[in-house]
């Protein structure tokens, strides 16, 4: 008698996942917006509408709004095809250098704008730009003194340094940093206390706190440690973090860039292929700028001079 051994169905890990995700359906030429939404859906496992992470941009974009700071640009390092942030922040810059799909998640934003049909504000016009790069090269629309209103770093990182460090002179004076701690990135912006402020964080329902008194507090001794010593957490996994600090139960941290922060960090100069997205074709080409993306508007104040 044969025995039938059944076999567990494994989660597949997240490498798996991304890698299902590039895989093209047949209906992608006939319908890319029912294939992008199916796309997102894949690696998010709900649409953009139901993303959990929507309602804590809601919130911050609220909390902006009482505080007369303005978010119509967004910077957003190491994006892959998360592209609620543009369902409160009209202008979004993506930089993503997943390799193994950039003819993909090229076509991908070229249908995004399919699935922002009800963003917060859907009077102004539609901005999306993608570059196929590492968010640490020089790209050109994404230079020091840009100006963008809200970097987002969330669970992205790079051998070359944290999205806070590395792009924080991307940010205007007065903008935003929307950070998690996965990658040790939130301790290494509360380090950098010449450059950012820790104004509140997200919480878990989605609410914006603004009592940062129990943010970064060590789990040794309850109190804040050395600014020095939170930038050791870079890149490391929580269990060999140097420096446990309090879990507050945070989706993202909230800082703001100081006023009259210096320059903090340069970028390599070096030209990064970056990708121009045609509405006809839809062929990447190496380009010195991104251009713009069909169907999402008129070309960014980005494309003026002094713009990233």
């Amino acid at each position: 008698m044969k025995r039938c051994i059944q076999h567990a169905r494994l989660d597949p890990g997240p490498r798996k996942q991304a890698r299902n995700a590039t895989r093209q359906p047949a209906s992608q030429k006939s319908a890319p917006g029912e294939w992008a939404r199916g796309w997102f859906h894949r690696a998010f496992k709900c649409d953009v509408e139901e993303h959990p992470r929507l309602a804590a941009f809601r919130a911050l974009a609220d909390w902006a709004r009482r505080q007369n700071i303005s978010l119509d640009r967004a910077l957003y390092p190491g994006s892959f095809t998360d592209v609620v942030p543009a369902m409160v922040v009209p202008s979004v810059t993506f930089v993503d250098s997943y390799a193994g799909a950039r003819p993909a998640l090229a076509k991908f934003f070229v249908a995004a704008p399919d699935l922002l049909a009800s963003r917060d504000r859907g009077s102004e016009p539609l901005e999306l730009r993608f570059h196929a790069a590492d968010f640490t090269s020089n790209i050109s629309e994404v230079k020091p003194g840009a100006g963008f209103d809200l970097l987002i770093s969330l669970s992205a990182s790079s051998p070359s340094g944290c999205i806070s460090k590395v792009c924080a002179d991307l940010v205007r004076p007065g903008g935003l940093l929307a950070v998690n701690d996965d990658h040790g990135d939130a301790c290494v912006a509360f380090s950098m206390t010449e450059a950012w402020l820790l104004v509140g964080f997200v919480d878990g329902n989605g609410i914006m706190q603004e009592d940062t008194s129990k943010c970064f507090l060590s789990r040794r001794g309850k109190r804040r440690k050395e600014a020095a010593d939170y930038a050791a957490n870079a890149g490391k996994p929580l269990s060999r973090r140097p420096l446990a600090v309090v879990d507050v139960g945070a989706q993202f941290f909230v800082f703001q860039r100081k006023p009259c922060a210096t320059h903090v960090h340069a970028l390599p100069h070096e030209s990064a292929r970056g990708c121009s997205v045609t509405g006809e074709a839809e062929q990447l080409r190496p380009s010195e700028s991104a251009s713009e993306i069909p169907g999402s508007g008129t070309p960014a104040e980005s494309a003026k001079k002094g713009a990233k």
